[in-house]
Protein backbone atom coordinates (compact mmCIF):
# COMPACT_ATOMS: atom_id res chain seq x y z
CA UNK A 1 0.00 0.00 0.00
CA UNK A 2 2.64 2.15 0.61
CA UNK A 3 5.79 1.25 -0.51
CA UNK A 4 5.54 2.85 -4.11
CA UNK A 5 5.92 6.18 -2.08
CA UNK A 6 8.31 5.25 0.10
CA UNK A 7 10.40 4.32 -3.05
CA UNK A 8 10.14 7.22 -4.75
CA UNK A 9 10.75 9.35 -1.36
CA UNK A 10 13.72 7.10 0.28
CA UNK A 11 15.38 5.82 -2.64
CA UNK A 12 18.29 5.12 -2.83
CA UNK A 13 19.23 6.10 0.66
CA UNK A 14 16.48 3.24 1.90
CA UNK A 15 15.29 -0.06 0.31
CA UNK A 16 11.66 -1.13 0.38
CA UNK A 17 11.67 -5.06 0.75
CA UNK A 18 8.32 -4.87 -1.45
CA UNK A 19 5.27 -2.24 -2.95
CA UNK A 20 2.13 -3.12 -5.24
CA UNK A 21 4.03 -3.80 -8.01
CA UNK A 22 3.66 -8.03 -7.58
CA UNK A 23 4.67 -8.31 -11.57
CA UNK A 24 8.47 -6.85 -10.67
CA UNK A 25 9.11 -8.97 -7.52
CA UNK A 26 7.50 -12.42 -8.97
CA UNK A 27 5.50 -14.90 -7.43
CA UNK A 28 7.85 -16.23 -4.77
CA UNK A 29 8.90 -13.08 -3.14
CA UNK A 30 4.84 -12.12 -3.65
CA UNK A 31 4.29 -15.26 -1.23
CA UNK A 32 7.19 -15.12 1.14
CA UNK A 33 5.63 -11.09 1.52
CA UNK A 34 1.92 -12.69 2.00
CA UNK A 35 3.20 -15.22 4.33
CA UNK A 36 5.18 -12.81 6.76
CA UNK A 37 2.15 -10.47 6.78
CA UNK A 38 -0.08 -13.70 7.71
CA UNK A 39 1.94 -14.62 10.46
CA UNK A 40 2.68 -18.08 9.13
CA UNK A 41 5.20 -20.24 10.73
CA UNK A 42 8.80 -18.52 10.30
CA UNK A 43 7.31 -15.46 9.86
CA UNK A 44 10.91 -13.83 10.80
CA UNK A 45 13.12 -15.48 8.59
CA UNK A 46 12.75 -13.32 5.70
CA UNK A 47 12.68 -10.53 8.00
CA UNK A 48 16.00 -11.04 9.00
CA UNK A 49 17.32 -12.49 5.62
CA UNK A 50 16.57 -9.36 3.89
CA UNK A 51 17.84 -7.22 6.81
CA UNK A 52 14.58 -5.60 7.19
CA UNK A 53 15.17 -3.30 10.24
CA UNK A 54 11.43 -1.26 9.62
CA UNK A 55 7.78 -2.24 9.76
CA UNK A 56 5.13 -0.33 8.09
CA UNK A 57 2.12 -2.56 7.80
CA UNK A 58 -1.60 -2.15 8.63
CA UNK A 59 -2.70 -2.12 12.62
CA UNK A 60 -4.91 -5.08 12.27
CA UNK A 61 -2.45 -7.27 10.10
CA UNK A 62 -1.13 -10.52 11.83
CA UNK A 63 2.06 -8.96 11.51
CA UNK A 64 1.57 -6.13 13.51
CA UNK A 65 0.19 -8.60 16.09
CA UNK A 66 3.17 -10.50 16.12
CA UNK A 67 5.26 -7.52 16.25
CA UNK A 68 4.10 -5.89 19.55
CA UNK A 69 4.71 -9.17 21.18
CA UNK A 70 8.69 -9.58 19.68
CA UNK A 71 10.55 -7.73 22.31
CA UNK A 72 13.22 -7.74 18.78
CA UNK A 73 11.12 -5.08 17.98
CA UNK A 74 9.50 -1.50 19.34
CA UNK A 75 6.44 0.11 18.28
CA UNK A 76 7.11 4.05 16.97
CA UNK A 77 4.04 5.25 15.24
CA UNK A 78 0.30 3.66 15.21
CA UNK A 79 -3.01 5.54 14.00
CA UNK A 80 -5.63 4.24 12.24
CA UNK A 81 -4.32 3.25 9.09
CA UNK A 82 -0.68 2.38 9.85
CA UNK A 83 1.56 0.67 12.16
CA UNK A 84 5.29 1.30 12.51
CA UNK A 85 8.28 -1.00 13.96
CA UNK A 86 11.66 -0.59 13.94
CA UNK A 87 14.25 -3.72 15.10
CA UNK A 88 15.97 -3.24 18.35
Amino acid sequence: MWGGYLIWRLYPDYRIYIDGRADVYGDKLVEEFLEVRDGKPNWRGPLENHGIRTVLIKPDAALASLLREDSRWRKVFEDKQSVVFVRQ
